[in-house]
């Protein structure tokens, strides 16, 4: 009897565990995806018990929700994610990445809408950052890459080609009071290559850049018709260029710092030409200036006057070698006037001052001392 009681409970242990095995197979799995997938609540199409298939939602542990199309386990299709920060995204996926269209949005309110590429913003979007600027074009691996523009708030506007998040190559950078930039540029953020540069004011620049500044050949033209064009170093004249002035003043020669410096050539349209040193924009050195009614002077050079030794030649024939001081002859010189007078001596603020020698031409002499261009006697 015992024996008979024992195989009666053996076989309702078999036909319970034979009646439940399947729900309890059920239940082991579906925890076993909670843990993989950390959700907490999911509602959808499951195909073959097995995996997220079609639409569904699920709610994450940490907050976070998904409201979308499934497909292999995997968020595929359209779907909205809404993150626990406030950040929130809807478009299309694939393989569990962002891919295709969509539109991704932060609350302190930056947005981007446009293309999308494993995860990664691809394609032509839109992006709006949070001080308000603005860029529309090419993305490539979640960096403006490509053709595209980007407009600041202040009302400066880059537009061209930019590589790794960075204008480079070819741009036009217009600025909110009408200046213009167009050529090339690099990824340091600078003019670098050929470009041209047109001012508010009218002004225009067109040649070579390099840090941002003028660099290498390079013509500036101003609103009034003055115009230089030669070379250019870190943004100022240097080396060889010319400068003409609307009334046809010409200079050519040597630049530094923005400066007539070196050898320079100076023409008037009324015929009068200097040539010869500058210093820090003025006559310096050695220099001959030539008058269109034969005047001719050549000689030292200062503060552009004539200063230190020289010799001058007069429209009437008369000549002086001597010195000069501020424009004028003092110092010791000779004189020879047209009617062939020689005067050898003293000079002060252009008349003869101090001890000197006139020698007329019969021979004879008058020699002494002389005050503002007069003889006092001996």
């Amino acid at each position: 009897m015992p024996d008979i009681m024992v195989w009666i409970i053996l076989i309702i242990v078999i036909l319970l565990v034979v009646a439940i095995s399947p729900w309890l197979f059920r239940l082991l799995k579906m925890n076993r995806e909670q843990k993989l997938s950390r959700d907490t609540h999911y509602q959808n199409i499951q195909r073959d018990g097995i995996s997220k298939h079609g639409q569904g939602t699920t709610t994450y542990s940490d907050g976070g929700k998904y409201e979308g199309e499934y497909k292999d386990g995997k968020r595929c299709g359209h779907g909205v994610l809404t993150l626990p920060d406030g950040r929130k995204f809807e478009g299309e996926y694939k393989d569990g990445k962002r891919w295709g269209q969509g539109i991704y949005t932060h609350p302190n309110g930056e947005k981007y809408e446009g293309g999308w590429r494993d995860g990664k913003r691809c394609g032509q979007g839109t992006h709006t950052y949070t001080d308000g600027s603005t860029y529309i074009g090419e993305w490539k691996d979640g960096k403006r890459c490509g053709h595209g523009a980007l407009t600041l708030p202040d009302g400066r506007k880059f537009e061209g080609v930019w590589q790794d998040d960075l204008p480079n190559g070819k741009v036009i950078f217009t600025y909110s009071n009408g200046s213009r930039y167009e050529g090339e540029f690099k990824k340091d953020g600078k003019f670098d290559g050929q470009g041209t540069f047109t001012y508010s004011n009218g002004s225009k620049y067109e040649g070579e850049w390099r840090d941002g500044k003028e660099h290498g050949q390079g013509t500036y033209t101003f609103p009034d018709g003055r115009k230089y064009e030669g070379e250019y170093r870190a943004g100022k004249r240097c080396g060889q260029g010319s400068y003409i002035y609307p009334d046809g003043r010409k200079y050519e020669g040597e630049w530094k710092d923005d400066l007539p410096n070196g050898e320079v050539i100076l023409t008037f349209p009324d015929g009068r030409k200097y040539e010869g040193e500058y210093k820090n924009g003025k006559r310096c050195g050695i220099g001959t200036y030539t008058y269109p009614d034969g005047g001719k002077y050549e000689g030292e050079w200062k503060d552009d006057k004539k200063h230190g030794y020289g010799h001058s030649i007069y429209p009437d024939g008369g000549k002086y070698v001597g010195e000069f001081k501020d424009d004028k002859r003092h110092g010791y010189g000779n004189s020879i006037y047209s009617d062939d007078r020689k005067y050898e001596g003293e000079w002060r603020d252009d008349k003869k001052n101090g001890y000197g020698t006139i020698t007329y031409p019969d021979g004879s002499k008058q020699q002494g001392k002389w005050l503002d261009g007069k003889y006092v006697g001996q």
